[in-house]
């Protein structure tokens, strides 16, 4: 061993039983070594992924090298169960409210996670943007003052500009429908298999023992600690409810349900179709609950889980003070475990294998709508459903309101109608006129692009 620190042999100087040569300079052992652990502490929301990535595989949601905080994570899964799920489900910003637009209630979305990772992978093949009519700073509505009763014209007005909030409905139909399997679903499969996961664990294995040859202590410890958690992980059991995908509601065979982050939100989520698929996807949990061997205690398993986070933090963390070519051992793991992460765990991979599994075909449209109004009144007529109480919580309940209801479920005005409608004022009158004309034409063109609701 020379006297002389080297770079190459990081900060403990020791020399390997097989070294490597290196002409780069200390800076580039320094920086390298701190990517890995800056890469891993900059990532959040563990177990909302964890959550949704195994609802949706029926299987845990990581591949090759766990990154800090979920071996943690899946040990309180383990000891927590259905807590645990509830809680990562709603902790999260991109956690979301359902409205039942048949039944009527709010209620918190069952499988964030899942739903979110869906529902992102397919709006990535929407179309384009289909504009309702109003959003357009032509279509203005105004009151003829002529008339003794409200009626309203689409006219070019030069008048005071309307007031609009644009809100943006994605639409997502949901029907069975059997497909060919998907290319991920084999690569899935495969890793998936008992005989992949134990040979995953011998090369894990050897690769801990040549890492320790070349002087990779650190990045070799990271090694381990990934071999020891695939070996975990084969005693550690998801299972789905017996009712998932089921509709419970014999007489209501179709669903209709919007989501969205709160009562006040631009950006709305509405779900139709299947009312077993969308019951199972918003409301119901798909995970009934987590299990382990018979022959494998949870408690202890779930504390060996946390042995190993802290062997895989210290890991990293010697990395960091160590650098040499230990830096570069790791980031190399940390870029394998990226590479592998999009393969088997991607978003849209997901969504396929789940896709294909369940049996499931979802299609989407875009909308933007003027207001919010016009878009609760096309959905009202959309959904083909008297229920009005799910709304109030998105437009408050009122008497213009009540009467703008009453007139889109009918085209024939009674005298109560009209004694209820000469009470309102002009703002008010113009109000309703306005949104029924809007409702009305966006919801013929909901029916159009979605004729089998």
């Amino acid at each position: 061993m020379s006297s002389a620190p080297s770079a190459n042999l990081g900060t403990l100087n020791v020399e390997p039983i097989f070294s490597a040569s290196s002409t780069l300079p200390s800076i580039i052992f320094e920086w390298v070594a701190l990517i890995p652990l800056v890469i891993y502490l900059s990532t959040y929301r563990h177990s909302y992924k964890l959550v949704g990535r195994s609802a949706l595989g029926c299987s845990l949601g990581v591949t090759l090298f766990p990154k800090l905080g979920i071996l943690s994570s899946i040990a309180d899964l383990l000891e927590q169960g259905s807590e645990y799920l509830d809680r990562a489900c709603s902790m999260s910003e991109l956690r979301k409210d359902v409205w039942d637009a048949n039944f009527g209630g709010r209620f918190p979305c069952a499988n964030g996670a899942a739903s979110e990772i869906i529902t992102s992978s397919i709006m990535q093949h929407a179309s384009k943007t289909i504009t309702m009519p109003g959003t357009r700073s032509a279509d203005t509505l105004r009151i003829l003052p002529h008339r003794k009763r409200a009626e309203v014209a689409v006219s070019n007005s030069d008048e005071l500009p309307q007031f609009r909030r644009y809100q943006t409905l994605h639409i997502l139909h949901c029907s069975h429908h059997r497909s060919a399997p998907a290319l991920s679903h084999r690569v899935f499969k495969f890793f998936t298999h008992q005989v992949s996961q134990i040979a995953i664990i011998f090369v894990l294995l050897g690769g801990f023992v040549v890492s320790c040859l070349f002087g990779l202590y650190g990045t070799g410890a990271a090694v381990l600690s990934s071999a020891l958690f695939h070996l975990c992980r084969q005693f550690i059991h998801i299972n789905r409810p017996d009712t998932y995908l089921l509709n419970n509601e014999v007489d209501h065979s179709s669903g209709c349900m919007l989501a969205g982050i709160h009562s006040n939100a631009s950006t709305w989520y509405l779900y139709t179709g299947d009312r077993g698929i969308i019951d199972s996807l918003l409301n119901k949990p798909m995970i009934l609950s987590i299990t382990t061997s018979r022959y494998v205690n949870t408690k202890y398993l779930a504390s060996f889980l946390r042995l190993l986070a802290l062997l895989q933090l210290v890991s990293m963390t010697f990395v960091a003070a160590q650098k040499g070519w230990d830096g570069i051992g790791m980031l190399v793991l940390v870029i394998l475990a990226w590479l592998s992460d999009i393969v088997v765990y991607g978003e849209n991979q997901l969504t396929k294998r789940w896709l294909f599994s369940a049996g499931i075909e979802i299609k989407t449209k875009r909308f933007q709508f003027s207001g919010r109004a016009t878009m609760i009144g096309a959905i009202q007529i959309f959904k083909k459903n008297p229920v009005e109480g799910w709304m109030d919580e998105i437009l408050a309940p009122s008497d213009r309101r009540k009467l703008w209801l009453e007139r889109l479920q009918s085209n024939d005005s009674t005298p109560e109608t009209k004694i209820r409608e000469a009470s309102l004022s002009i703002s008010d009158q113009e109000w309703v006129e306005r949104n029924l004309v809007f409702a009305r034409q966006a919801a013929e063109i909901l029916l159009g692009e979605f004729p089998t609701v």
